[in-house]
């Protein structure tokens, strides 16, 4: 999955910007639908106001709420599920369930879970997260 994901994943573009890669950062930026001036701006290269200290961070966290609450509670729920236990576990399963080829058919599930990663790679810009 890392590998399919350094082909469509973009650098990031305040990244191409410290190295001088400007027209690079630029359709990166485009890309992603983000403000290349904001956020190569000095004030956003240091994170939060520096006369705020460690309240700048909280205030951070605190604006993209919603976004990390998300990420959270899916991370909650794939280690509740032990989807990841299952999946190693998937061959031994297959094999007791009396399919005559399980590594084919794990194989398989590894297959379709791959590509699901991918077409929500390929959709999440268009129809938003």
């Amino acid at each position: 999955q890392l590998l399919g994901l350094i082909a469509v994943v973009h650098e990031s573009p305040r990244w191409l910007v410290a190295r001088g890669r400007q027209r690079k950062a630029e359709a990166a930026a485009a890309a992603l639908s983000i403000d290349l001036v904001a956020i190569t701006a000095p004030s956003s290269l240091t994170g939060a106001n520096s006369s705020e200290g460690g309240l700048g961070l909280v205030a951070s966290i605190w604006t993209h709420r919603k976004p990390m609450l998300i990420a959270l509670g899916c991370t909650l729920a794939h280690n509740a599920t032990a989807a990841n236990v299952i999946l190693y576990f998937s061959r031994n399963v297959l094999e007791r369930a009396g399919v005559s080829e399980p590594l084919l058919a794990n194989v398989g599930v590894g297959s379709v879970k791959f590509f699901g990663v991918c077409i929500a790679l390929a959709v999440v810009d268009r129809l938003g997260r």
